[in-house]
């Protein structure tokens, strides 16, 4: 261990007494920082300064495509001076070239740890009388700089483990920077981390080499952060040091936001700086700023290569506000922007944002990054931060993509008050109310999301509210449009149980003005006119519907539309509960699928349509043989398969619906699977929306027969706190609530029944009040409550 130290400090002594005899070119560069340039710097460079940079920036690499540029630029300038001195700038260059390569080698040979190998090559490189002194000065440097980075990294000692404390949220991280507190004024300080900005699209977003950016933005004297020393390095860090960093950075009130060189933000042909734009784009966008008055941002860009502080940067301020005005104009036509370049150390919260880019690409921060949870949230990943995209996506002037209008009119209602994205989408909506083809678009987007069931119920809601408020003037939507718009919009109003007889005679007003012109959608608009009156308990006023849309010959609809006509009319006779007609209709609907061109179509209907198959059979009681084929159709022919799957996994909701269905009407056969299902609790998932207030009702329904009232209750609890919408999920809550206290758990359940019962016989008269009375005298035998329940929620209600 001695000799290995002793060789160490005779490595570095070596180097540093080498970096002081030979010429200073470093001293040389140093100047040209410190001295105030003129704007064209090349231009009044001596020939000899000219020569310097050359060496300098190739001897950094030429693969970076800013040391390529910036070397073309100086040998560019050289050639104008003339020829002798052009041929030297060759000269330099291949030198630079040439000490890159060197540099290669030695850091290869100093991470083997082979310290007599390295001495040796190092020596052999000195002593060599061809080789330029300014090549072996660069090495000399180089060595000590490794030299001096390995002793740091020994000096640290073990720590106890990572000492961040996490942050406790449930939907934004503290330092989120659009949801932090609005301010006035402000300060943006950027760094980097990782080696690979130009070529990354290989690169793993795991890999410590990928190009990271990250910037800090602080509200100026509303947050303090720890004054660090101006030689702070956080590679060279103690843990522990790096650990508290993070942690004043969590207690504040201060924004953090990370992007990677392969982030789709990023060019196709990124460059280190085209990042740190990309970057600032973003931060300003998301900044929360006040609507009104003066506001000052002050941006600081830790130095790198050739860029440095006598970088002017009024053209990118320029361009930056001339984006953001673009955007909102009253919002940032009093905004005072700065941008500089500072030197390392030269910015009380340059070491900070350093601390989170070494938190994100550190090779030795894994845990440091997991605690503190920026990952995600506040460093971006290519499949994260969808609505800071849609942020980067505005410009003022094009209309979002369909896409992104539709994940941004999902977010509004949780954005901040003061959210540029307020703005923009009101912007959005005026420009639909005059540009109809606009509102069109996202209309139709709207439209196919519905079709392949692409959706969350209550976002829907969002959605075609905002379709509404932004509508075009009636008189320039033509009759096709308002019956696409109305059919969107009663489709909501399904998922939430709600129905509108307005709108359904509208609808009917509408279909047969179309019937001839657009048969395939007035098929799908009766299909939910269907779903809209049974959902009011209505099921002869819906069979009369879809009996009159069947008139329509399937040439005229389409096959798929005529084919759900007929899944939609087995539908109705299963809420009447003619069970063999409905049977009938559903197998006939199969039978249309089949024909379909398009094989993944058809079977996205089929397994709909046998869904409603086993439901149908599930009422009738059919012999567990005879019932086989529709329960491997759904689940596949291993139940506790399926039943692992479903109890931790939120995806395929109406499938899990029909699973507990099954397990509560056949519990024998069904054992082995239940109790894979019900030993699996921990990992049980839960969402909002149809039909996760059912999945809770069987969820209590197996507990408790099982013999664990606790979980019972609780579950029945989860489907209580459901919001019910429209009327038909109330009858549904009701019951619910009635059937979980003749399972004896109406102590831990408190709710209104008698209220809700007595409110809703006036406001709901179509619903089976007298079943429910029955259910509320019935016997606590699974038998003679699945009976009862029946009676109550017919079909898929239950």
């Amino acid at each position: 261990m001695e000799s290995y130290m002793s060789q160490t400090i005779i490595a570095l002594c070596t180097a540093e007494q080498l970096a002081s005899t030979i010429p200073d070119w470093q001293q040389h560069n140093t100047q040209q920082i410190q001295t105030k340039q003129s704007r064209n710097p090349s231009g009044d460079m001596t020939d000899s300064t000219l020569l310097f940079e050359i060496f300098k920036f190739a001897a950094w690499g030429l693969d970076n495509k800013d040391n390529q540029e910036k070397v073309n630029e100086l040998l560019y300038l050289a050639a104008q001076r003339g020829t002798e001195l052009s041929n030297s700038a060759q000269k330099n260059k291949k030198q630079g070239e040439y000490a890159y390569q060197l540099t290669q080698e030695l850091e290869i040979l100093f991470r083997k740890g082979d310290l007599t190998a390295l001495n040796t090559w190092f020596n052999e490189q000195q002593a060599r009388p061809e080789l330029s002194q300014r090549i072996k000065k660069h090495l000399a440097i180089k060595l000590s700089k490794f030299n001096k980075n390995k002793e740091k990294r020994k000096s640290f000692t073990p720590t106890q483990g990572c000492l961040v404390r996490p942050p406790q949220f449930t939907q934004h991280h503290p330092n989120s920077l659009r949801h932090l507190p609005q301010h006035s004024n402000w300060e943006i300080v950027i760094d980097e981390t990782g080696m690979e900005f130009e070529q990354a699209e290989d690169l793993s977003i795991n890999d410590y080499s990928l190009g990271r950016y990250v910037a800090l933005t602080i509200p100026e004297g509303k947050a303090e952060l720890d004054r660090l020393p101006e030689t702070f390095h956080a590679a060279e860090e103690k843990p522990e040091l790096l650990d508290k960093v993070i942690n004043n950075i969590l207690s504040q009130s201060v924004g953090v936001l990370g992007i990677t060189a392969k982030d789709p933000l990023s060019f196709n042909r990124p460059r280190w700086f085209s990042g740190v734009y990309r970057l600032l784009q973003l931060v300003l966008r998301l900044l929360p700023l006040p609507n009104e008055g003066s506001k000052q941002v002050r941006v600081f860009i830790e130095q790198r290569g050739s860029f440095n502080a006598d970088t002017d940067l009024e053209v990118l301020k320029q361009l930056l506000l001339s984006e953001l005005q673009s955007i909102d104009e009253a919002r940032f036509s009093q905004l005072l922007l700065s941008l500089e370049i500072a030197p390392k150390g030269k910015h009380p919260y340059l070491a900070h944002v350093d601390a989170l880019a070494h938190c994100w690409g550190g090779s030795s921060a894994a845990q440091r990054l997991t605690k503190a949870k920026f990952k995600g949230h506040c460093f971006l990943t290519p499949e994260s931060g969808d609505l800071e995209r849609i942020y980067a996506a505005l410009d003022g002037k094009t209309a979002l993509s369909p896409h992104d209008w539709f994940q941004a009119v999902c977010a509004l209602s949780g954005e901040p008050e003061h959210s540029l994205l307020r703005e923009a989408m009101q912007q959005l909506g005026e420009r639909c109310q005059t540009q109809p083809e606009i509102w069109q678009n996202y209309l139709q987007t709207v439209r196919q999301r519905l079709n392949e069931k692409d959706y969350h119920p209550k976002a829907l809601d969002e959605i075609l509210g905002w379709l509404q408020t932004y509508a075009p003037a009636d008189n320039k939507l033509p009759p096709l449009l308002q019956l696409r718009f109305q059919a969107a919009r009663l489709a909501a109003d399904n998922h939430q149980g709600r129905m509108s007889l307005e709108a359904i005679q509208s609808l009917l007003d509408l279909g047969n003005q179309l019937k001839h012109e657009a048969a395939p959608e007035v098929a799908q608009v009766y299909n939910r006119l269907a779903v809209a009156t049974t959902n009011i308990y209505e099921f002869d006023y819906a069979k009369q519907i879809l009996q009159h849309a069947l008139k329509l010959p399937e040439i005229a609809v389409g096959r798929q539309q005529y084919g759900r006509l007929l899944s939609g009319m087995g539908q109705i006779h299963a809420f009447l509960g003619e069970h063999q007609a409905a049977a009938s209709f559903f197998a006939q609907a199969v039978e249309t699928f089949e024909k379909l061109s398009d094989p993944a179509e058809a079977q996205k209907d089929i397994r709909q349509t046998n869904l409603y198959r086993l439901h149908n059979a599930l009422d009738t009681g059919e012999t567990w043989e005879n019932i086989q084929p529709l329960v491997t159709s759904a689940f596949g022919s291993d139940l506790n398969k399926a039943a692992r799957k479903f109890s931790s996994n939120p995806n395929g909701r109406f499938t899990h619906h029909a699973l507990l269905r099954l397990f509560s009407v056949y519990p024998q056969q069904t054992a082995s699977a239940q109790k894979n299902y019900l030993d699996n609790q921990a990992h049980w998932q839960s969402e909002t929306g149809h039909p996760w207030q059912l999945i809770h009702l069987w969820r209590g329904w197996l507990a408790h027969f099982a013999g664990n009232d606790i979980i019972a209750a609780e579950a029945f609890n989860h489907a209580l706190d459901e919001e019910a919408d429209g009327l038909t999920l109330q009858w549904i809550v009701l019951t619910t609530a009635v059937l979980a206290e003749r399972l004896g758990l109406g102590k831990s359940i408190p709710y209104p029944i008698a209220t809700e019962a007595a409110r809703l016989k006036t406001a709901f008269p179509q619903a089976p009040h007298a079943a429910l009375q029955t259910l509320q005298k019935s016997e606590a035998k699974p038998e003679k409550l699945l009976a009862a329940l029946k009676a109550c929620l017919p079909f898929n209600f239950k």
